[in-house]
């Protein structure tokens, strides 16, 4: 989790995290939000270079 903490996510987008909850292995929840800046195709890129390599 400390990767994520300190993922270089671009300014004016906000990462969030859901508690990690579930029986079965680890699950993650997360919100990647930003204001008029960025648009999907651009959240994408960062959920895909910055976001999901930082998970465990």
């Amino acid at each position: 989790m400390e990767k994520i903490r300190n993922a270089d996510i671009p300014q004016h987008a906000n990462l969030s995290l859901a508690p990690l909850t579930g029986p079965v292995g680890e699950i993650f929840r997360y919100t990647i939000e930003a204001g008029e800046e960025w648009n999907g195709m651009d959240l994408r890129t960062i959920q895909d270079w910055i976001v999901i390599p930082a998970l465990p």
